[in-house]
């Protein structure tokens, strides 16, 4: 495919039938640099899209300048609401965010408070992260994402203190540095069995009807 093929406003850039086009499809939707898009900016990228799907707009700019366009607001608007997506929980604003949050969950020999907090924090963040980029189409009730929440907190925190407690009975007798090595890999396993409970919670409509 031609690095920038003719627009078109329904679809995306690359081709959605090949793996490499779909991957390159979510680089552009997480690309951290919109997330410094200024207001005034993606204004005047929503308007030229209207404009060119109204067929009003005059002069014509580039098939490149037009893709770009679409790539600051699909990475900045909720396609089914239209409203702008809050910073944090855009998916350009995923890999910074996690950053920190897996720095905290990985710090040597954390007590059980800090284990608890990083654990409430990375859960918090899943949960804002899935609704502010749900399927708004297939809305759920407030009592799923609440049982959503409180589930995927849950099971992350009571993964972690229990792993933590078996590695210390189970490793009663090894060196403080081996425990202690063997632990940092905890968090991995709370986190992962934490985000399928949240997932199939928070899509559970979605799996159900499927996406319409």
């Amino acid at each position: 495919m031609a690095e920038y093929p003719p627009f078109n406003p329904k679809a995306s850039r690359y081709d959605q039938s090949e793996f490499l086009g779909r991957f390159k499809h979510f680089m552009d939707i997480t690309d951290m640099s919109t997330i410094f898009v200024s207001q005034q900016k993606l204004e005047q990228c929503i308007q030229m899209l209207k404009d060119y799907e109204a067929g009003t707009l005059n002069p014509m700019p580039s098939d490149q300048v037009l893709w770009e366009a679409k790539k600051i607001v699909d990475s900045t608007i909720h396609p089914d609401t239209g409203k702008k997506i809050p910073i944090p929980v855009r998916l350009s604003a995923f890999l910074p965010v996690n950053v920190i949050i897996c720095a905290g969950m990985l710090m040597p020999n954390p007590s059980v408070g800090a284990t608890i907090f990083w654990q409430w924090i990375n859960q918090s963040y899943n949960i804002a992260m899935n609704h502010a980029n749900r399927n708004a189409s297939n809305e759920m009730p407030t009592s799923q994402i609440v049982q959503s929440y409180v589930t995927a907190v849950s099971v992350s925190c009571g993964v972690a203190l229990g792993l933590r407690h078996l590695v210390d009975k189970a490793l009663a007798t090894a060196s403080a540095a081996l425990r202690s090595n063997i632990k940092m890999f905890i968090p991995f396993a709370a986190v992962s069995i934490a985000g399928v409970a949240n997932v199939c919670i928070m899509r559970r409509n979605e799996m159900k009807y499927a996406c319409v």
